[in-house]
């Protein structure tokens, strides 16, 4: 325990904390008051800071205000500055587009006028006489004039360069102050006033351009040239030129080998230069006055749309929505038509000349292969036509832009102008294709030769149109398929007509072949041209081989036919059709009717030679057909790289079978004439006395001798030029009587029947009757 405190320890203690608590107590009040104070200082800085707020704020906002008021200023007397340039921009660019347009005008008057005294000129030399006399002062001023002309088209006298670069220039800015306008149109009251000012402006200079590039184009001329070395297209045979671009296209190098020209580029650089800078000028720009939307002014895409006439084409003009692209089309098309139709003019000139002397080729064959030369020239002249517009209008080809660089817009009417050209030269070359076959068709009517030769020319043609068709299709398109491009009938036009270039070969060729089975079948009865008056090989005969020969070597163009029309004998199509197999046999069913038709007339004829006539008939013609179309050393089918088209032989079982029955059958009806003289020859039975006997003997020996004096005389009439068949008749007529004759006769020669008559009865013994049987069907030197 604790000791406990004194008490007056315990109370100085108590005092002395008590102090100690007062005093505490005595700063605490002292720092409330402090505090108290301080609180209210802070409220009243507070209440003041408050006023000086409300006082400088409306300062500030003022301040901003008038900060963005000079801005506005700032920008608004830019706006008034722009807006004044683009006000007068129409007054500055007009002194510039007004005399390229009057310049312009002026070259393309100076043209038509060199145009007119050069037609002027040529009507003249064609009625042989002069106008204004033979002057040589007046033909040199003429010359002149000519070289004035050709100065103010080629060269600087007229438009120098830099005259036509302000002038390009011009037609930016007027383009940038139409969008300018076309953009404040709702907030600018005049903007519609400037703006056809402006359209109006840049029409004109838009014109004036256009000028310059149809007299550039035109004046280029073609863009091909005849070849620097000799060409011998114009002398193949089918199988060659078949061979030709087969290995060409195999070898992707058919541009090199065909046609008898090359492509060129008629312009020299700063003639090129200028065109391009012109068509970069008025490219596909975001402003153009007179563009209108391609889709909605084109009509329906149709894939099967019948094409226009090649008037209409050359007539009219394309309405792409892009001028100098319409420009260009007008420009270039005459060009290539008349390139292509020149052509076509040299070629029949050419076909004349051959004609002289030249009865190996057909005139048929010579028209045939003309078209597919002109095939290739078509070819050749696409290529040069997409040389210059590729150079010219897009010299990194209509997909080598970048995607903001041509709209699809402008590059559809890209392709629509070049399909514009193109499609007047394939649609040249389909009315030269079906010149070709009306002409033929006309020229073949009651000619199985000339109808022959017709098929077989058509079926060519289409074996060309086949190998060259997809790379003429090629040419005339610029739409990209890879890259998804929608096209319109405009773009589409060229290629379209290169899918009607194909149908119509095909359809002529149906008809051809068609008109050949027909004129087979049509063949005249009576004639001797026709129907030979001995009995011998007819003519239809020998035209029918000759036809098989010529269609033969077209085996591929006659599958294409069958495919994609039917035929009378043929009625399926695509991949049921049948081959050239089914058509030799159907011709060979037709010429069989014909024979047969044929020998009917002959039993109509009196005479008792009508009949044995008409089965030989028959056993010839039938003869002459296997032994020219039968193969003799080995079975094959002549294909279409065999190595003699001349010599196609038929294999197949039907033909022998056919005609072998025929030939057989018709030899048996022959052979039985011969053979019924065995009725005078059947053995006598035995007779009461010998009176009846050589009763019966006079009557056998008689008639033989009479038959046999009718068949024999009126028989040796017919002619066998076959010598086997020949000897083959002889043994088998040999064989139907004489040994039976030889035997009767040995039997009964020796009974004297007859005491005054018996030389005239046994005037034919065997020996003789076998020498006059052996000198029978005897073709002479003469014949």
């Amino acid at each position: 325990m604790m000791p406990q405190a004194n008490p007056e320890t315990r109370s100085a203690m108590l005092t002395a904390s008590q102090q100690r608590i007062s005093l505490l107590s005595t700063d605490i009040e002292k720092i409330r008051k402090c505090t108290s104070a301080a609180n209210t200082s802070a409220e009243n800085i507070r209440m003041t800071a408050r006023v000086l707020d409300n006082l400088t704020s409306p300062a500030t906002d003022h301040s901003a205000k008038l900060q963005a008021a000079a801005r506005n200023l700032l920008e608004v007397y830019k706006k008034i500055n722009d807006a004044r340039d683009k006000l007068d921009t129409v007054d500055e660019c007009k002194p510039a587009i007004d005399g390229l347009y009057k310049r312009a005008v002026e070259m393309q008057n100076s043209v038509l006028d060199r145009e007119r005294n050069r037609k002027l000129m040529t009507q003249q030399e064609k009625s042989g006489h002069h106008l204004f006399g033979h002057d040589e002062e007046e033909e040199e001023d003429g010359r002149d004039d000519l070289a004035v002309a050709s100065m103010l088209v080629h060269g600087s006298t007229v438009i120098d360069e830099d005259m036509l670069d302000d002038a390009r220039l011009r037609m930016i800015q007027l383009r940038g102050a139409f969008l300018y306008f076309d953009e404040r149109k709702d907030r600018m009251h005049n903007s519609s006033v400037r703006m056809d000012d402006i359209h109006k402006l840049y029409q004109r200079g838009l014109k004036g351009i256009c000028i310059l590039i149809n007299i550039k184009l035109t004046e280029a001329g073609s863009s091909v040239s005849l070849k620097s070395s000799s060409s011998s297209i114009g002398k193949e045979t089918a199988k060659e030129a078949r061979t030709r671009l087969t290995t060409a296209l195999a070898k992707h190098k058919l541009e090199e080998v065909i046609g008898d020209y090359e492509t060129r580029l008629p312009f020299n650089k700063s003639n090129l230069a200028e065109l391009r800078a012109n068509f970069k000028c008025l490219g596909d720009t975001q402003f153009n006055p007179n563009v209108s939307t391609l889709g909605a002014s084109s009509p329906p895409n149709d894939k099967n749309v019948k094409t226009r006439s090649l008037t209409k084409i050359l007539n009219t003009n394309l309405k792409t929505g892009y001028m100098h692209l319409d420009t260009y089309a007008k420009s270039r098309k005459p060009e290539a038509f008349k390139a292509f139709d020149n052509y076509i003019t040299e070629l029949g000139k050419e076909r004349k000349e051959e004609l002289v002397g030249n009865v190996k080729t057909s005139v048929a064959e010579m028209e045939a292969r003309d078209v597919v030369r002109g095939v290739e020239h078509a070819i050749v002249i696409l290529i040069g036509e997409k040389q210059i517009f590729q150079s010219i209008v897009a010299p990194e080809g209509v997909h080598g832009y970048k995607d903001g660089d041509f709209s699809q817009k402008y590059r559809l009417a890209l392709s629509s102008s070049f399909s514009h050209i193109a499609g007047c030269v394939v649609e040249r070359l389909i009315r030269y294709l079906e010149t070709t076959f009306h002409k033929q068709s006309k020229a073949s009517v009651g000619n199985i030769s000339a109808s022959a030769a017709a098929a077989a020319a058509g079926l060519r043609i289409l074996d060309g149109v086949r190998i060259l068709g997809p790379t003429l299709s090629k040419y005339c398109d610029l739409t990209d398929k890879k890259k998804g491009m929608k096209k319109t009938a405009e773009s589409e036009e060229a290629a379209q007509l290169c899918i009607e270039l194909h149908r119509n070969c095909v359809k002529g060729c149906h008809k051809a072949l068609e008109h050949f089975v027909k004129q087979i079948s049509e063949d005249p009865l009576t004639g001797a041209n026709y129907r030979p008056p001995d009995g011998g090989v007819a003519r239809v005969s020998k035209q029918v081989v000759e036809a098989i020969r010529l269609i033969s070597r077209y085996s591929s163009a006659y599958k294409s036919v069958t495919k994609r029309r039917a035929l009378p004998w043929d009625p399926h199509t695509g991949e049921e059709s049948g081959d050239l197999d089914s058509f030799m046999k159907y011709i060979i069913s037709k010429y069989c009717k014909t024979i047969d038709d044929k020998a009917v007339q002959y039993r109509k004829e009196s005479g008792f030679i009508s009949k044995g006539k008409s089965h030989l008939f028959v056993v010839l013609n039938t003869s002459f057909m296997l032994e020219s179309l039968r193969p003799v050393k080995k079975s094959r089918y002549l294909r279409m790289d065999s190595e003699d088209e001349d010599d196609y032989k038929l294999t197949k079982s039907w033909f022998k079978d056919k005609l072998g029955k025929k030939l057989e059958s018709e030899k048996e009806e022959y052979l039985d004439i011969w053979g019924n003289l065995c009725i005078h020859l059947t053995p006598l039975e035995k007779l009461n006395n010998d009176k009846d006997l050589f009763k019966a003997l006079k009557i056998r020996f008689g008639g033989f001798n009479e038959d046999f004096c009718k068949i024999y005389f009126s028989h040796n009439q017919l002619r066998i030029p076959d010598d086997n068949l020949r000897r083959n008749f002889l043994t088998s007529i040999r064989e139907r009587f004489l040994n039976q004759y030889s035997t009767f006769y040995d039997q009964y020669s020796k009974v004297p029947f007859s005491k005054r008559k018996m030389g005239d009865y046994l005037k034919y013994p065997p020996t003789k009757v076998e020498s006059m049987v052996n000198g029978l069907f005897v073709v002479s030197l003469t014949e």
